[in-house]
């Protein structure tokens, strides 16, 4: 049975993004699109002045380097075969012979989905409903509205109440 949360993500992610802001001064434009600029206090007091050049094109490059990195992410980190976060080797946040990755690291996984998809609409969405997907199998049958650290299965009482679902509902597609 698909979560209430589950169904409020994916009709986010069907939803068209909102309109790109226009500002009639280029300058406001570029800022708007790059936040990220570095910024010094000057010679003159509490006054701050913004070093190098808040272009578009840095912007662009700081979104496209994060895109990267989340297809790199996806490619290096997903199993299909088990519908899974994995490593190569074991670690304190990994279970089983096939080194399945605990539930933080599983919604982080699914955190930088959801943020590649704010990023780039529709590049993502795929992505982002499989992992959605396979979190259900974190759910716990006994308690509801309950996820285990784990993958559930009948006595594990690892239970997180409320956290991974507020997580993935507060993205805004």
């Amino acid at each position: 049975m698909t979560s209430r949360w589950l169904k409020r993500i994916r009709s986010r992610l069907s939803r068209k993004p909102p309109p790109t802001m226009v500002a009639s001064n280029p300058q406001e434009q570029a800022q708007a699109q790059a936040p990220l600029v570095a910024t010094t206090a000057s010679n003159e007091g509490d006054a701050f002045t913004t070093e190098g050049d808040a272009s578009t094109a840095e912007g662009d490059a700081f979104t496209a380097e994060g895109i990267r990195l989340c297809r790199a992410l996806w490619r290096h980190f997903w199993s299909p075969a088990h519908s899974h976060f994995v490593t190569s080797k074991a670690s304190s946040e990994t279970v089983g012979d096939w080194n399945g990755y605990t539930l933080w690291p599983f919604v982080i996984g699914i955190e930088a989905l959801l943020e590649a998809e704010a990023a780039a609409p529709g590049q993502f969405a795929s992505e982002v409903h499989t992992a959605l997907e396979a979190c259900e199998k974190f759910k716990s049958a006994r308690r509801s509205g309950a996820y285990t650290a784990w993958v559930y299965f009948d006595g594990n009482d690892d239970v997180y109440y409320g956290e991974f679902p507020g997580r993935a509902e507060g993205w805004r597609g």
